[in-house]
């Protein structure tokens, strides 16, 4: 096999995963409406430290690694993240926009291999979050964004916190009590 065919199986191959991750979430949405809540986190409010709102959002797997010729693949891990990321709160009547924030991104790996988080195409999961409102623009005048890497022993999935930048050094101080909520 050749490294363009091995190329083009890994991409099949993810865009199966966040295919397959995105159709778990409308499947959990559907038994939730059947047991009748609407979303996962339905009534859930941020969480809230020293009186300040914190954003919690989880992400099932790795975040992918960029591929911009693809649009189909594009388009599946878009979708995938637009979804999860709706279905996190009611954003319907959500009354905070963070008017300069930061984002936490957090990647949890089940092993310590090597690998460069600024591969990753963190985009769609930052577009997402934007899309809710909680913030007007992902440009450098609103959004800071910091990344860090973890290892476990659970399933690999990606955490993002989100929250109003002058409470950001506080939030250091106490995230070490939400790291593994």
């Amino acid at each position: 096999m050749n490294e363009y065919m091995v190329d083009q199986t890994l991409k099949r191959l993810e865009a199966l995963r966040a295919c397959l991750l995105r159709e778990s979430a409308y499947i959990e949405s559907d038994q939730a409406i059947k047991a009748g809540k609407f979303r996962p986190n339905e009534g859930r409010d941020p969480i809230y430290i020293n009186g300040y709102p914190v954003f919690q959002f989880c992400y099932r797997g790795e975040i992918p690694l960029y591929d911009k010729e693809d649009p189909k693949y594009t388009a599946t891990v878009r979708d995938y993240y637009l979804q999860a990321t709706y279905n996190s709160y009611d954003f319907s009547n959500m009354p905070v926009r963070f008017e300069k924030a930061v984002m936490i991104i957090q990647h949890f790996f089940t092993n310590r291999s090597r690998r460069d988080l600024d591969n990753r195409n963190r985009k769609y999961l930052i577009d997402a979050i934007r899309h809710t409102g909680l913030i007007k623009d992902d440009d450098f005048n609103v959004l800071s964004i910091l990344e860090e890497g973890f290892c476990t022993e659970e399933e690999p999935c990606v955490k993002v916190f989100l929250l109003e930048k002058r409470n950001f050094q506080d939030f250091l101080l106490h995230k070490e009590t939400f790291l593994f909520q």
